[in-house]
């Protein structure tokens, strides 16, 4: 401890691209985001032991997800954070496609391609950040006491650049944060998905949206976010009544899970965008409180799913009368949830409501009225559970089991120890908290300009855009509308090969024509990296599938049938998308170090675009090995194929790891 606050601790390792970096960080906020995150993580792991289909998978899958979750919170690179995006993103796609319902692969493939959304204005925001100053800056590397960089960057950074960056930002958190308007994709996540995955995207998407608007917009941006805070606040305080009528009009349990989440999702953006510490303060109790109380809804919602067999409220009438055990469980729950006072979503409801006012009376007036609406609908739904007219199937209900009862207990301590003594978790956030706030406050006094100037920064007119250039990004995009429907896998392979080739004859030409300095060593090693890629990608197809099978519908159920190959075959195609930890990644960041240091974000745009909508193309075959739940080819169709072209599939397998470290 010192001065009131935890020691910040930092590990730095320096990678050979230089605008990112292995850098990471704990503080008060990520040291209470990552304990909790664990402790909820544990009982829905725990809730979802009535899963059997896939379930090693499903394990697998969920840890991974709290893995990423851990590295988020403690990441202090901004590019860093949006590769681990990039990967929780990928990981709920197979997540929501498995354990979903008749329409989730669609559901699935939506949700993703709306997070490579955000994630693409939000990596835009970071590398427009990372050459606004003379220096290169990570962007999270920055100690909340001090704060030395962000009051270098807001008084000497490009206005424009600056401007811009902050746009793109707030476009990237739309695709986190539901707004009215914006919202079916998420409703969407929510009724296609499996109760607990639910649940899970519940505690993970939105409340990294929060994050980063705390690690990102209230650091390097807090002119701005003050200047829109009071229309924010005006759409966050009518959609909260707006998401707390609407819980009136469900009948389904996801479906007023949905609403209650896209409530408490208003409320901290409200207390984020107060403008006062005692703000910033409730509004990451509220966040804690609401991972507590969404995980224990999460063990009795599934308890009673386990029990019912059904998801309609309708049904659920009179399904506690026989469970005192559940039923008080039930009833602390929804208490906690309607902000009673010693619960921990009290202080944070109220102080919502309470800083609401002085922006405009008419706020509070529509959360008060949403405040009401939430308890008349909770008291009304714990009734019916409790005294409804129960079907015969009702009756002989089982009352909470060990294995439920257990973290249900545990959460609830948490909700009520933070509800009675929340200066255990305040006391560790106040001095940080208040350095931040002194900053805001400084950092507001004179509010930016903003006009179409900042526009300009792509400057479409630079000598970069030599006619090579723009003749291999015009044919990538040709290549991503033809391919886009390809169902044959080699030409879908031939296809990628000259994309490939096509960027690389974009990064030369570019730099020579900036007369930049290339890294000639490091473009032939991306080249035979490319190389091996497609030839271990074929080769792996060749060990499942015959010659005259080379159809995208003959991987559809691959993981049931071959799973060893079929994870394979997923690391090939991960590869190439160039996700992050391979050598492909790194290129690319390597790629956008240089066009950065001269300036071309035009460029870097279209080619993140480029890029992006040629990744979907392989997504499409790793969404068919794992998702698409119909099966169009039979077992016996599978060939059994010569030793080689495993040799050379697994050779290429080892060589892509090692250039990957090498590179």
């Amino acid at each position: 401890m010192q001065r009131g606050m935890l020691s910040e601790f930092h590990i730095h390792l320096s990678t050979k691209v230089s605008i990112i970096s292995l850098s990471y960080g704990m503080d008060s906020v990520s040291l209470w985001l990552s304990f909790f995150t664990s402790v909820v993580m544990l009982a829905v792991c725990i809730a979802a032991v009535h899963i059997k289909k896939r379930h090693k998978l499903f394990y697998v899958l969920v840890l991974l997800v709290e893995a990423v979750l851990l590295h988020i919170y403690s990441i202090r690179d901004g590019l860093l954070l949006c590769a681990a995006l990039l990967l929780l993103a990928f990981l709920f796609l197979l997540l929501i496609g498995i354990w979903g319902d008749e329409h989730s692969e669609r559901t699935a493939r939506r949700f993703f391609y709306w997070q490579l959304a955000g994630i693409f204005f939000i990596s835009m925001s970071c590398i427009l950040l990372l050459g606004s100053s003379d220096q290169y800056f990570q962007l999270s590397n920055v100690q909340l006491g001090e704060l030395p960089l962000a009051s270098t960057l807001t008084e000497t950074a490009d206005h424009d650049q600056r401007i811009l960056a902050f746009f793109m930002l707030l476009v990237g958190l739309v695709c986190y944060i539901p707004i009215i308007g914006m919202h079916r994709p998420f409703l969407s996540v929510y009724r296609q998905s499996h109760l607990v995955v639910s649940v899970i995207y519940s505690l993970a998407i939105g409340s990294i949206g929060i994050y980063i608007s705390y690690r990102i917009g209230l650091v390097y941006f807090a002119d701005m976010m003050h200047w829109i805070s009071k229309p924010v606040i005006w759409i966050m305080g009518f959609q909260w009544l707006l998401a707390s009528i609407g819980l009136w009009r469900q009948q389904n349990v996801k479906s007023w899970l949905a609403y209650i989440v896209w409530g408490q999702y208003s409320i901290l953006v409200i207390l984020l965008l107060s403008g006062s510490e005692i703000g910033l303060t409730m509004m990451w109790l509220q966040m804690l409180s609401f991972q507590l109380i969404i995980a224990l809804l999460c063990v009795l919602l599934t308890s009673l799913y386990e029990r019912t067999s059904s998801l309609q409220l309708e049904q659920w009438n009179g399904a506690l009368k026989g469970s005192p055990y559940l039923t008080g469980m039930f009833t602390a729950a929804l208490c906690g949830l309607m902000g009673i006072p010693g619960l921990s979503h009290f202080l944070g409801t109220y102080h919502a409501i309470l800083l609401s006012f002085p922006i405009s009376r008419w706020i509070t007036v529509a959360g008060v009225l949403g405040m009401m609406s939430v308890v008349a609908y909770n008291v009304r739904f714990l009734f019916r559970l409790q005294q409804g007219q129960a079907d015969a199937r009702m009756k002989d209900i089982a009352d909470l089991r060990f294995i439920e009862a257990l973290p249900a207990i545990i959460l609830l301590t948490f909700i009520i120890v933070l509800g009675c003594y929340p200066i255990i978790a305040v006391d560790l956030l106040e001095y940080e908290l208040h350095q931040l706030h002194k900053f805001w406050e400084h950092a507001v006094a004179a509010l930016p300009e903003v006009n179409a100037s900042f526009l300009s920064v792509f400057d479409f007119n630079s000598v970069a855009w030599k006619l090579p250039v723009v003749v291999s990004i015009a044919m990538s995009l040709a290549i991503w509308l033809v391919n886009n429907r390809q169902r044959n896998i080699n030409r879908m392979l031939m296809w990628q090969a000259i994309y490939h080739l096509l960027t690389l004859i974009a990064v030369v030409t570019s730099a020579k024509a900036m007369s930049a300095e290339l890294d000639i060593t490091l473009t032939i090693l991306a080249a035979i990296w490319y190389a091996v890629m497609l030839l271990g990608c074929y080769s792996m197809f060749r060990t499942v599938l015959a010659p005259e099978h080379m159809q995208i519908h003959a991987l559809t159920g691959l993981y049931h049938r071959r799973p060893i190959l079929a994870f394979v075959i997923m690391l090939f195609l991960l590869a190439l998308m160039s996700a992050p930890l391979s050598a492909g990644f790194s290129y690319q960041l390597s790629i956008i170090e240089l066009w950065s240091a001269y300036g071309q974000y035009g460029l870097i745009a279209l080619w993140l675009i480029s890029h992006t909508l040629m990744a979907t193309i392989p997504l499409e075959y790793i969404i068919r090995m794992y998702i698409t739940k119909d099966t169009s080819l039979d077992v016996t169709e599978l060939m059994s194929v010569p030793v080689h072209w495993y040799v050379i599939g697994f050779s290429s397998l080892a060589a892509l790891i090692g250039l990957a470290f090498w590179l």
